[in-house]
């Protein structure tokens, strides 16, 4: 045997060793990359492109100008009313009638047990959804002389529970009731005759003032600015004797303080759909007043049948300021290919942008503008995205 046979052959087998491991390390390197691309594929999110409609809204805070007289008296004991909040009365009807006071808290605790008496027929009128709409809590109903009574913890349970349909418990409601009203009488049985309290104008009657009756009037609000609706929120003065007033303006006007940005939309002249606390109705927008530095800016809305507004001054608005229709897109499918907003769509199974333009923005999801121009977002594409970087061509088939 030749005396290099031995290292041939030891070389041969170290190169098919090595022939081995080289075919066996790229075996498993492409199959890591097989593992990787159908998990990246797997981890895709698929939306199908649909078109909706979105009602654009605002939320805030807005102010009420009415035209309103407060309804006063010299005598500073209990007040028994004549007539209920919201009622119609017409001129020098009488809507309450004033005792004196020969103790002293007594109009307070008068008006503690109307409260109470309210919210129980309330309750009764409106068994199961009176805690919502109605203003004395369950907390203030329940006061010490319900919780202790035995005989009425029925009542209490009911209360808790917030539904009087029990037959027990409505019982126990009106006779919690009569109660009170016998503890208004009591109240009152030694302070003589009281003193009437009569309608000056024709209007609508409410308990309810907070000392901005003569300052919030619908001429004030023709032509109010920023800085003089901040200067009027400053003016609140509760006259003494007061016992409630009337709206005698059927006009009123809701007025929305709002960044200057923020009224971009609005149109002078066109009539909003406006959600007031509880009650929807259009109203005009009359004007926009602007401040000196550009940056505050009141919504003027006017309306009729001021009554219906109630007597809270401060109420909770929403203002439908625009009706959009286009395609609806999620906000984290949205990315940038050369200085273009789009998203990528599956094209046979393979990653292609689709440049978009967007209309609204809300809680994570866009709406864009149907566009029939192509390389644009169309309905009915089917849009890819994901934790991993999409790019023009990309496997994206399942």
């Amino acid at each position: 045997m030749p005396r290099d046979a031995v290292p041939k052959r030891q070389s041969g087998r170290a190169l098919a060793f090595s022939a081995f491991f080289a075919v066996l390390l790229a075996t498993l390197l492409l199959s890591m990359i097989f593992v990787e691309a159908a998990r990246g594929r797997a981890s895709l999110r698929r939306v199908s492109a649909r078109e909706d409609i979105f009602t654009d809204t605002v939320r805030c805070t807005g102010y009420l100008f009415r035209d309103e007289e407060i309804l006063t008296t010299v005598n500073d004991g209990p007040v028994a009313y004549l007539c209920a909040d919201g009622a119609a009365v017409a001129k020098d009807d009488t809507v309450a009638e004033v005792y004196g006071d020969s103790e002293g808290g007594k109009r307070e605790k008068a008006a503690a047990l109307y409260a109470k008496i309210e919210a129980l027929e309330s309750a009764l009128a409106d068994p199961t959804g009176w805690q919502a709409g109605y203003r004395l809590s369950y907390a203030s109903l329940l006061s010490s002389d319900l919780a202790d009574d035995a005989d009425r913890q029925t009542l209490a349970a009911a209360l808790a529970a917030g539904s009087l349909n029990d037959t027990d418990a409505r019982a126990a409601a009106r006779a919690y009731a009569d109660d009170l009203r016998a503890q208004l009488t009591a109240l009152v049985r030694f302070e003589g005759e009281p003193m009437p309290v009569r309608a000056p104008a024709t209007g609508t009657f409410f308990r309810e003032i907070d000392g901005w009756e003569a300052f919030f009037g619908t001429a004030a609000a023709t032509a109010l600015t920023p800085e003089s609706f901040a200067a009027l929120l400053d003016g609140e003065n509760v006259l003494p004797g007061a016992v409630g007033k009337l709206i005698c303006s059927d006009v009123f006007y809701l007025v929305v303080p709002l960044a200057a940005d923020e009224c971009n939309t609005f149109t002078v002249g066109s009539s909003y759909p406006v959600r007031i606390g509880k009650e929807s109705t259009a109203l005009l927008l009359d004007r926009v007043a602007l401040s000196e530095n550009g940056a505050d800016a009141l919504l003027v809305f006017r309306g009729t049948d001021a009554a219906k507004t109630g007597s809270a001054r401060r109420v909770n608005v929403t203002v439908e300021r625009r009706t959009l229709s286009g395609i609806v897109v999620p906000e984290s499918a949205i990315c940038a290919k050369d200085g273009k907003e789009g998203v990528f769509i599956d094209q046979a199974g393979k990653a292609a942008f689709r440049e978009i333009d967007v209309l609204y923005r809300e809680n994570g999801v866009c709406l864009v503008f149907p566009d029939d121009r192509e390389g644009y977002l169309a309905t009915g594409d089917t849009i890819v995205f994901g934790n991993r970087r999409l790019n023009e061509g990309k496997v994206v088939s399942e």
